[in-house]
């Protein structure tokens, strides 16, 4: 399993009373917290493989935003 270090960018919190999440908190952005999460190489990490609950990182409105968008053309296009 290549080194924890290369999931850059991303925090890891073990409860909802964690210090990082308190640190979320006081800004406009959003956390995203996931059980599993897939790297640009293809490979699936999971919290419980990293000895976390969850994996979170955090995401400017513009950035979940554009994400729906994706979805929302992604979900147009498989319909016809």
């Amino acid at each position: 399993m290549p080194a924890v270090n290369t999931l850059a960018g991303f925090y890891s919190t073990t409860g909802i009373g964690s210090l990082q999440a308190k640190q979320f908190e006081r800004t406009d952005n959003m956390l995203i917290c996931r059980k599993s999460i897939r790297r640009k190489d293809g490979t699936i990490v999971t919290a419980a493989q990293l000895g976390l609950k969850a994996i979170c990182f955090e995401v400017t409105d513009e950035q979940h935003q554009a994400y729906l968008d994706k979805k929302k053309n992604e979900k147009a296009d498989k319909a016809g």
